[in-house]
């Protein structure tokens, strides 16, 4: 329960500046909001290997959204 409740926080504290961010790089609001789902997605399922607790969070999603919007941009 402990890491759903630390994931909660997590989200509603970056998901907004993540999703700005996203949204500059896509340009497509449901291209950036699905960006942004699988962004969570993939943290929550790596939150054994990359502890959501940590200092550097922004900076562990940011560099998740951002291979994530690469591969969108490729495809």
């Amino acid at each position: 329960m402990e890491n759903q409740s630390s994931f909660v926080l997590m989200y509603r504290t970056y998901a907004a500046p993540l999703y700005g961010v996203i949204l500059k790089w896509v340009t497509k609001e449901e291209e950036a909001k699905q960006i942004l789902e699988e962004t969570f997605m993939q943290a929550w399922n790596s939150r054994d290997v990359l502890p959501i607790h940590q200092l550097k969070t922004f900076s562990q999603l940011h560099l998740i959204a951002k291979r994530l919007s690469k591969r969108y941009l490729v495809n």
